[in-house]
């Protein structure tokens, strides 16, 4: 990612830090949380001469995202401020001065972060407000919302404290994004965005949509960046890309072996794989972050994405790329609908397209994919003219053997799925054991030194930084049952 775009990917990710360091500093120093957001990431950056020269530039976004016509005469650096202020309007939503005036009458340091299962109405009477306490957000540790929750400057100050460490090491990192983006998770999670009482909406969703929608404009005023730009809230600024696998329960349950648990297994996560294999490949080809990953999961994704030429144009090469390589290594079994939508910026604020849910219409297209399997994907599709006699013993594919490649490696991977750290993705180097992707090759390890540098590395069920590579959290529930042999039991 050029230098520019990731300072703005920054900036909207660090816009509005100054709301934790000015709530846990309630009452000590004057000035708004814009100023106190500048003033702190100044004091870390002036502390760390080895920087590139360009952070210089990142408290700024900070300072003046209320006010980017306040800053200077460099016209490039005021346009980036303000892109992340505009971002900033969609991401919250936000209201006219007036109505923001009225709400800061409002606000509370005690009031906490409402549950947005407070809004799910059953039919069995009012509901209640729940909220969270105000903690560090932990894999593992579950997290049930309350009534009557407050929540105090003290609270506050444990999660500055923390955060300060954690972001010494984001620093030495050179602000790698996706290290801040986990430390950032950890200490924003339940940090309400806004001091009032009715508020759902975290801190930390806050400032990666807020990055999310930024780096989008980025790209789409890119060729204005030194002139002048006007957002326009009709302007049709963005797509959501939308993705979800079809074929999904007989891949996953056509079984008919010994062994099956591990199969049931290894399947299971080879689709979570090819899903974010395929979310890694779109964000790297579009060069976005993972911020722009609005949600990835159970078989689908949708993507945050800017309203370009050359991002529509790579989403059907990586649809075309994906599909024939599934077809090609899974006879037709498995399939990835892929398709997007426009948005302007009033519709995204609004999250709604000519009275209909961005989801809903985004949905519709996807399943008018799945009616046409391949067919728009692979132009030169050919029937399959010849099958061997002989089928695999576990999943009845055509095989010249008792079980097919994909069964072999299945069965390894699920004999190895508990036992391991996490998987590499690398596109380069030559391994004894891999599992191929579409786009990649994965290998698990178990030791730090089994990684190959300037990988990406999936941590299973935690975060670690490994030097030289680039640590995202891969959450999967592989607890199982072992044996007096400390043996993992299969189903007989």
């Amino acid at each position: 990612m050029e230098d520019y775009a990731k300072l703005v990917a920054l900036g909207g990710l660090l816009h509005d830090i100054g709301k934790l360091v000015q709530r846990a500093k309630w009452r000590e120093r004057d000035g708004t949380h814009s100023e106190i957001g500048g003033d702190f990431l100044m004091n870390y950056i002036e502390a760390k001469p080895h920087l590139p020269d360009i952070y210089n530039k990142l408290p700024l976004f900070s300072k003046y995202h209320h006010k980017p016509e306040d800053y200077g005469d460099d016209v490039k650096m005021r346009n980036l401020i303000y892109i992340v202020s505009e971002a900033d309007k969609i991401s919250a939503s936000e209201r006219t001065s007036e109505e923001s005036e009225e709400w800061e009458k409002k606000f509370n340091i005690e009031n906490p972060l409402v549950s947005i299962f407070s809004s799910v109405n059953l039919g069995k009477g009012e509901t209640r407000n729940k909220y969270y306490h105000l903690k560090k957000f932990e894999a593992g540790e579950f997290f049930y919302p309350e009534e009557n929750v407050k929540v105090s400057v003290k609270d506050y100050k444990g999660l500055l404290d923390g955060f300060e460490r954690e972001f010494e090491s984001v620093i030495e990192r050179e602000f790698e994004f996706n290290h801040l983006l986990y430390v950032l998770e950890k200490y924003t999670t339940f940090i309400s965005a806004m001091m009032v009482e009715w508020n759902d909406t975290s801190l930390y969703d806050h400032l990666r949509t807020t990055s999310a929608i930024a780096l989008c404009m980025y790209y789409y005023y890119k060729d204005e960046i030194e002139s002048h730009i006007t957002h326009n809230d009709d302007e049709k600024e963005f797509i959501l890309v939308g993705g979800d696998i079809s074929g999904i329960q007989d891949f996953i349950y056509t079984i008919t072996s010994k062994g099956a648990l591990r199969y049931l297994r290894a399947r299971s996560a080879f689709l979570e794989l090819l899903l974010e294999d395929v979310v890694e490949e779109i964000i790297e080809r579009l060069k976005l972050t993972r911020a722009n990953v609005i949600y990835a999961g159970g078989g689908a994704f949708y993507i945050l994405a800017p309203n370009t030429d050359e991002a529509k144009s790579c989403i059907e090469n990586i649809r075309t790329e994906l599909n024939t390589w599934l077809f090609e290594n899974y006879w037709g079994k498995l399939y990835f609908a892929i398709d997007f939508i426009e948005l302007s910026g009033k519709e995204l604020k609004e999250f709604e397209v000519n009275k209909e849910s961005p989801w809903y219409v985004l949905n519709k297209k996807l399943k008018a994919k799945k009616l046409r399997k391949f067919i728009e994907d692979i132009p030169n599709l050919k029937l399959i003219e010849s099958y061997t006699e002989d089928e695999c013993e576990v999943c009845r594919a055509p095989s010249n053997g008792e079980r097919c490649d994909a069964c072999a490696r299945f069965e390894e991977m699920g004999r190895e799925l508990p036992k391991i750290s996490g998987f590499v993705r690398t596109k380069g180097g030559a391994f004894e054991n891999y599992y191929e992707l579409p786009f990649s090759k994965l290998y698990s390890y178990k030791k730090p030194e089994e990684i190959q540098k300037g990988s990406k590395v999936l941590v299973k069920n935690r975060y670690e930084i490994y030097s030289d590579s680039v640590s995202i959290p891969y959450y999967v529930c592989d607890y199982a049952t072992k044996n007096e042999k400390g043996e993992i039991k299969d189903f007989d």
